[in-house]
């Protein structure tokens, strides 16, 4: 599925646990090449509650969202007119970063599209809404 596949009944889950809540932070790993993932993970932030709300979205027809509470993660809300997955994959192919599989990550800051997390990794950021490139940054060796 798309990541907005999902977004508006993720989006009335995190409603219904605080009515505050603020996308922050979309992520997959294993995401294919047409941009699809079995599963999307969605971070929102409630600031009169001060805490931070989990919503996993799987592939599953009829599936019910939950929220977990978790203890950390961005506190600014991503673009509501952010560019889908399909678009950011195929601008990150267009980039240089042909793979069989990605992992995404959309905060307020852009996209990140890169093969892995290992050390030395490249990391190629693009503009939330328009999936316009932005720059290519190596996962720093330690």
């Amino acid at each position: 599925m798309l990541f907005r596949s999902a977004l508006e009944g993720v989006s009335e889950a995190a409603k219904a646990w605080r009515s505050d809540a603020v996308l922050t932070n979309v992520s997959a790993e294993e995401v294919g090449p047409d941009g699809t993932a079995e599963i999307w993970d969605y971070l929102f932030y409630s600031p009169s509650y001060g805490k931070y709300g989990r919503v996993s979205a799987r592939m599953v027809a009829g599936g019910e969202f939950k929220v977990r509470e978790t203890g950390k993660g961005p506190r600014e809300a991503i673009p509501a007119d952010f560019a889908d997955s399909d678009k950011v994959i195929a601008q990150a192919r267009w980039n240089g970063l042909n793979l069989r599989e990605y992992i995404l990550g959309l905060t307020s800051r852009g996209w990140a599209v890169y093969p892995s997390l290992k050390r030395g990794q490249s990391i190629i950021w693009l503009d939330a809404r328009t999936a316009a490139y932005q720059r290519t940054e190596a996962i720093p060796k330690k």
